[in-house]
């Protein structure tokens, strides 16, 4: 499965450019027709790029990804590790400033 983010503009058609990059074109590419895309940095937080494409009768059209593939859920990130790595150390984090006023608090008490 292909995480592609929810805010993608484009979304008919979606072509594989390398490993890490994946292009969103506005409609199916055709020959003799100019097509907005999105190229999709897939290891770079998905950080995209807006362009305009244009084929020919001599052009090689590009072959869409089956819509199988392709998923907008967020479990699929290939960044997905290191963000739970940050929310766990985040939950440390405040975990340990939260029990220091409290211990200090409640120290007395029990």
């Amino acid at each position: 499965m292909i995480y592609v983010p929810d805010d993608i503009p484009y979304n008919a058609c979606y072509v594989l450019q390398s490993n890490y990059i994946l292009r969103a074109y506005e409609s199916v590419p055709q020959n003799n027709s100019t097509i907005n895309y999105v190229d999709i940095a897939l290891d770079n937080h998905y950080l995209y790029r807006e362009g305009i494409a244009s084929f020919s009768n001599y052009s090689t059209i590009p072959t869409c990804i089956s819509s199988d593939r392709i998923t907008h859920a967020w479990s699929y990130r290939t960044d997905f590790t290191d963000i739970l790595i940050c929310i766990s150390i985040i939950i440390l984090i405040g975990g340990f400033l939260i029990s220091r006023p409290l211990k200090w608090l409640f120290r007395g008490v029990c």
